[in-house]
């Protein structure tokens, strides 16, 4: 990445979030917003009433500055901040050999969280420079520019706790303290449970847990970027391959001119972009090159833009992701006049999140594209089928007694399904009742509420039967059954089965999330990653 050592991030300083801090007391006061403790009713309100104020004052402040001016600002800023962690993650990638495991998940954790706040804000504040265009005549310096970010800081925080209670994650209520700092309040202790997710979560990006090999993905690489191009070419008229391969070049763009002078921002024509592609990109077509810009283009008309909804979002919709088609870490290019403008990091992180989700089954945002979605809908299948092959594969590493059983076959009732993989270990007599569940990443606590509500809503809801109970529901009466006709299965399947065997059921992901590591209702299912469950039968054997 064509990025300069010598930039810092301007990261905002106690000073800068006093200063916020005190003007979004003085406009809370001025609507009769007071310190205090709010239900979750009247907390949704004071929230909303708060945050469009704060959002209008944002603005104002914002019209004071000229856009042209500001962009290569904005950009070498937000990369910059990038650049931080991306050397953090390397020195702790060097130090594998030399500190403990606990250290390096502990600083990369640490790390992760800080960037992870600190980054929404900077793409915001670029999200609202495009939106609102301004056309001042101020030009961002440090203070301006911390005070800027610090101010969308809390605007950031007003909508983390406003998603919370709206989307009823443990949230029962909001206090408000004197210094106007926001304070969710939970059922339980929801901070101290995030900290044992997220640590747990560094260790597997580590790699200081779980068995690498027994991760699924789409592979080959060359037959899924083959099938997605086609569909690409089809609904947007350019490759998949050669917009990842265009993000590439921007990059490391003077590394193509034979030039080692990097900068933290750059700038150019469509057409020397294109010449440049068509010089570097194997069959690269050079007419593809507008489509390809326009695509990663951030526009001002479409960031409040929201799919399937008729009327455009007061502010940026950042408590939506995948229905959100305009956002930077995805359309990293800026357009003003005749050239376009990018951050090396930027592009970066454009093109890994793009190819990333592409690998994973699912692109990072909904597109209007019907035979793109028909070709990642095909994907998906395939990763279903692996996530069940590749269980019953970790399986048969400690028994032969080991097979995917479905009711066609006289063992069960079709209405709970088919035993994705049923596994008897005989030396323990325990019979494990694996459901093997592909389920996508959630972009944002809304997607979580429903994902959550797919596994884990009961049978009865106020004393009556649902239609479509979860999942998990239909897990646990397998177990029943399996508890109570054992015997059938042992008969029908040939299998040694033994008097009285203990059953496990586990629900198996190719992924850890919040609410399996710590679901919102009593179960005697386990939540396994794939990964993990090598070890976790390992444990039962030994």
């Amino acid at each position: 990445v064509a990025f300069p050592d010598y930039l810092d991030p301007e990261i905002p300083q106690l000073r800068d979030h006093k200063l916020s801090r005190r003007i979004e007391a003085e406009i809370a006061l001025q609507n009769g917003i007071k310190p205090g403790k709010y239900k979750l009713d009247q907390a949704k309100r004071i929230l909303d009433n708060l945050q469009d104020k704060m959002i209008r004052y944002l603005e104002e402040e914002i019209l004071k500055f000229d856009f042209k001016q500001n962009i290569g600002y904005l950009i070498s800023h937000h990369d910059a901040l990038i650049n931080k962690i991306r050397f953090v993650e390397t020195k702790l990638e060097e130090s594998k050999l030399r500190d403990i495991d606990f250290s390096r998940s502990k600083k990369s954790s640490s790390a992760k969280e800080d960037f992870n706040i600190n980054i929404k804000d900077y793409q915001y504040i670029i999200e609202k420079f495009v939106q609102v265009n301004p056309n001042g005549k101020g030009i961002l310096n440090s203070h301006s520019f911390k005070f800027l970010v610090s101010l969308i800081d809390k605007i950031n925080e007003i909508y983390s706790a406003s998603d919370n209670l709206h989307y009823e994650f443990f949230s029962v209520g909001l206090e408000i303290d004197p210094d106007f700092i926001l304070h969710v309040q939970y059922e339980e202790d929801i901070d101290n449970k995030q900290k044992i997710f997220y640590d747990e979560q560094t260790k597997f990006d580590l790699g200081l847990k779980g068995n690498k090999s027994d991760k699924i993905s789409l592979t080959p690489i060359e037959y899924v970027l083959k099938e997605i191009d086609k569909a690409f070419y089809i609904d947007f008229e350019f490759c998949f391959s050669n917009m990842i391969n265009v993000l590439k070049i921007m990059s490391g763009w003077p590394y193509y001119f034979n030039q080692r002078k990097e900068r933290p921002f750059y700038f150019s024509t469509m057409e020397k972009i294109g010449d440049l592609a068509q010089k570097n990109i194997q069959d690269f077509d050079i007419d593809e090159t507008e489509t390809i810009i326009n695509f990663l283009t951030l526009k001002q008309d479409g960031l409040l833009i929201i799919a399937d909804e008729l009327d455009p979002a007061k502010d940026l919709p950042v408590w939506e992701k995948y229905k959100r088609p305009y956002r930077y870490p995805i359309r990293p290019l800026i357009k003003h006049n005749n050239n376009i403008f990018w951050g090396p990091h930027s592009t970066t992180q454009s093109g890994m999140i793009w190819l990333g989700g592409l690998l994973q089954g699912r692109l990072p945002i909904k597109l209007n594209a019907p035979n793109v979605t028909e070709t990642l809908k095909n994907f998906h299948a395939m990763l279903d089928n692996r996530l069940e092959e590749k269980a019953r594969e970790i399986a048969r590493r400690f028994t032969p007694y080991v097979e995917n059983v479905d009711y066609s076959r006289g063992t069960h009732p079709q209405e709970i399904g088919e035993f994705d993989a049923l596994v008897y270990l005989q030396e323990q007599n325990t019979l494990l009742n694996i459901e093997c569940k592909n389920i996508d990443t959630d972009f944002c606590i809304k997607d979580s509420r429903n994902t959550r509500r797919k596994i884990f809503r009961l049978e009865y809801e106020k004393e009556r039967k649902v239609k479509n109970p979860g999942t998990l529901v239909i897990v646990e009466k397998r177990e029943t059954w399996l508890r109570k006709n054992y015997s059938k299965f042992a008969d029908i399947l040939n299998w040694p089965i033994k008097n009285n065997p203990r059953i496990i059921s586990i629900f198996l992901t190719r992924e850890d999330f919040w609410w399996t590591k710590f679901p919102p209702r009593v179960t005697n299912v386990m939540f396994l990653r794939i990964d993990l469950l090598e070890e976790t039968i390992l444990s039962l054997t030994s």
